[in-house]
């Protein structure tokens, strides 16, 4: 991750913090659902490990 998306993740997360305590109930609402669809999206990519584990592997396959 380069330090601007570093950035970007930060202010991203800061953004739904401070809207999740909004004292408006359509806000809140819109940042949960909002967090809850980043969630996900953040469990459907592979982490840095799982593609360093898909590599090894492939490289394994092919010299056996």
């Amino acid at each position: 991750m380069t330090a601007d998306e570093l950035r970007e993740t930060w202010r991203r997360a800061v953004d739904l913090a401070a809207r999740s305590v909004s004292p408006d109930p359509a806000v809140r609402t819109a940042a949960r659902e909002e967090a809850a669809a980043w969630q996900s999206e953040l469990e459907a990519a592979p982490s840095a490990g799982r593609r360093l584990a898909a590599t090894l592997r492939e490289a394994a396959s092919r010299i056996a």
